[in-house]
């Protein structure tokens, strides 16, 4: 048992000398999944090396602990110190071997930056904003009470979470299972409220680069396919074209995704035999990989068919935030801020002002819109699909005037300490 507890704490004190980690390399955005993958082979086997160093390092302290022989206890303690330089030289080798599979210096810096601990994917994915070049100091005195805030709260209502759990019985499994959830969702509720401000706080450029910089979970846009259609300018003939193209991956997949669902049943099943297992987790694998090469072609696919404006459109869409959060008004959160006299005059005015656009928006379209109507036509006609074009046109035209409304009140009538109040306890949903 001494043993063992010697070898936990030098496994401890070596982890702090260690470049990065696992977890680091899931975050690195800007790699191909084939580096990423010989990253972590490269990780793992040298970990298992540091281990073995520290299985040795342990056994050698215990013998030290049992008082042998002089010329013994020398052997021991110049093994000992053989052994201790070696740590140091394997997490010097990983970091050349990082270099070697393909990242550049600037990258392995990343990695080595990477937050450790819990909530290191939001710490990180937070930081991004304050490294975003071109902030004004407006944006950034707003950025960094707005990163200072969530991290704080999330981090306490984590900590509160374990210190709730710990106290419980093993077998109180559905306490355990709501007081873990509430807290979870805490964590994301104040996640969306941090990225529904960053939306607001950045300019469609500032976003675009802060994206290139988040974790690869992070660059992946909610509700993808909905997106596209409120891309500015999205002709009836390319909207076809996308959908046409879905519904082609949604036939090819189909599958592929039956076989994966009923794997994962499979699996359930307790009495499996470890070759049977094996087996499974094998098909599910091929299945997965021929699923994600064909969404791979699609999305391809349908980048082609967007023009360069619309791809600029579609890298700044924020992260974590679907299109609800973005046609939401912005001016709806003043509602949970108890705001100034002035300041609720100039909410008032950009909501006027809003309001104005939006009516002249929905009048121009509103024509064309009720004579196809009219008409009678069937859901598969090419008017009727003009026809809904229109709509996510409008639709499109307002999420985007809102966006710059935000701007302006998020910038120069709401202060950072209202904004950040918001953003960890709400008074009311916005």
């Amino acid at each position: 048992m001494r043993w063992l507890t010697l070898c936990l704490l030098a496994s401890a004190a070596w982890a702090q000398g260690v470049p990065f980690d696992r977890s680091g390399i899931a975050m690195l955005p800007g790699i191909e999944n084939p580096v990423r993958s010989k990253l972590h082979q490269i990780h793992g086997a040298t970990m298992q090396q540091v281990r073995k160093v520290l299985k040795h390092l342990g056994k050698i302290d215990a013998q030290l602990k049992r008082k042998p022989d002089k010329a013994k206890a020398k052997a021991l303690r110049a093994e000992r110190a053989r052994l201790q330089k070696r740590v140091p030289q394997l997490y010097r080798q990983l970091e050349q071997r990082t270099l070697e599979a393909g990242l550049s210096k600037e990258q392995v810096a990343t990695l080595k930056r990477m937050p450790r601990g819990a909530l290191r994917e939001e710490r990180y994915n937070h930081g991004v904003l304050l490294e975003v070049e071109g902030l004004t100091g407006n944006q950034r005195a707003r950025l960094e009470s707005l990163v200072t805030s969530a991290d704080a709260a999330q981090s306490a209502i984590t900590a509160q979470k374990q210190h709730l759990v710990r106290g419980l019985d093993k077998s109180d499994k559905t306490l355990h299972r709501h007081l873990t959830s509430t807290c979870d969702q805490q964590c994301r509720e104040i996640e969306r409220r941090f990225w529904r401000v960053a939306y607001y706080t950045l300019t469609p450029d500032q976003m675009r680069a802060a994206r290139r910089r988040v974790s690869p979970r992070y660059a992946s846009v909610p509700q993808r396919r909905q997106q596209f259609y409120l891309l500015p300018g999205l002709s009836p003939s390319q909207a076809n074209r996308i959908r046409a193209l879905f519904a082609e991956l949604d036939s090819e997949v189909a599958a592929d995704n039956a076989a994966m669902s009923r794997i994962r049943t499979q699996l359930k099943d307790k009495k499996l035999g470890k070759e049977q297992r094996t087996e499974l987790y094998r098909r599910n694998a091929e299945a997965g990989r021929r699923a994600g090469l064909i969404a791979q072609r699609t999305r391809a696919a349908v980048w082609e068919i967007l023009t360069p404006a619309q791809r600029d459109a579609y890298r700044a869409l924020p992260p974590r935030l679907n299109i609800g959060d973005r046609t939401r008004a912005p001016w709806e959160v003043a509602r949970a801020m108890r705001l100034r006299p002035e300041q609720l005059a100039r909410v008032r005015a950009l909501q006027n002002g809003a309001n104005r656009e939006r009516k002249e928006t929905q009048k121009a379209k509103k024509a064309d819109v009720a004579g196809l109507e009219k008409a009678g036509l069937g859901p598969e006609s090419p008017q009727m699909m003009m026809m809904e074009m229109a709509r996510q046109d409008t639709q499109g035209r307002l999420t985007e005037q809102r966006r710059r409304v935000g701007h302006l009140l998020f910038l120069e009538v709401l202060d950072p300490e209202q904004v950040a109040a918001w953003i960890v306890a709400p008074t009311m949903k916005p």
